[in-house]
């Protein structure tokens, strides 16, 4: 889309929000790769299906959106408002989401694999479903979101734990290996047991100095002591 073009509707949008006639945004399938929309006001706007992969929407209103099934791989939406947004099997592979609002957003079966959403807000988002292996959820706040299984969750980027927290997950790693016995083996120099076959069943910086067999924790206990960690805020009922 022409950028004279992209601006006009922007313009058009902006003016029904005013109530002062225009036109609401009717984006649907916009062609719009590597788009300068920073700071732009799109509340409302219909963006479903669109192309926004490597898009610049840093600090772009987006609340109330509707971004179901858009592209936003590789997106810059830091500290962009989500609020209310729909987006309900949008790709945000690789997406640098920090500090944005996702508060009551829709994000089920949405990809955020790789994604990067420090001190983002997902108060009450919909994450059901959603891929988020290898996300940074460092410092969100998860509180009375709806999330995705805790099998899921340890599949984020987790990064370098504690001593104890990494045996905790190395247990649960190998209790998921067909043949845990090869952590034995790895701890003392040998290969990585996940270095074929099956992947590993979370994401974090091991360490084989520190094996030693015992019995694994649950995916929701170990779920629970990275959030406490990584200062994640979450329901206590979760």
């Amino acid at each position: 889309m022409e950028e004279s073009v992209l601006n006009e509707i922007l313009r058009e949008h902006k003016k029904w929000l005013e109530g002062a006639g225009g036109q609401c945004a009717a984006l649907g399938s916009a062609d719009l790769p590597s788009a300068d929309l920073r700071y732009a006001t799109l509340r409302h706007a219909d963006l479903s299906s669109a192309d926004l992969s490597f898009a610049d929407l840093s600090s772009a209103d987006l609340s109330f959106a509707n971004l179901s099934s858009a592209d936003l791989s590789y997106a810059d939406l830091s500290s962009a408002d989500l609020r209310y947004a729909n987006l309900r099997s949008a790709d945000l592979s690789s997406a640098n989401l920090s500090y944005a609002d996702l508060s009551y957003a829709d994000l089920s079966s949405a990809n955020l694999s790789f994604a990067n959403l420090p001190s983002a807000d997902l108060s009450s988002a919909n994450l059901s479903y959603a891929d988020l292996r290898y996300a940074n959820l460092r410092h969100a706040d998860l509180s009375f979101a709806n999330l995705s299984p805790p099998a899921m969750l340890l599949l984020c980027f987790w990064g370098e734990v504690s001593d104890e927290l990494t045996l905790e997950l190395m247990r649960y790693d190998a209790s998921n290996h067909p043949d845990p016995t090869k952590f034995d083996t790895w701890a003392k120099g040998g290969s990585c047991p996940y270095s074929t076959g099956f992947g590993r069943s979370a994401n974090f910086k091991e360490k084989r100095e520190l094996w030693k067999p015992g019995k694994a924790k649950s995916a929701r206990e170990l779920v629970l002591m990275l959030f406490k960690e990584k200062d994640i805020k979450f329901a206590d009922d979760i």
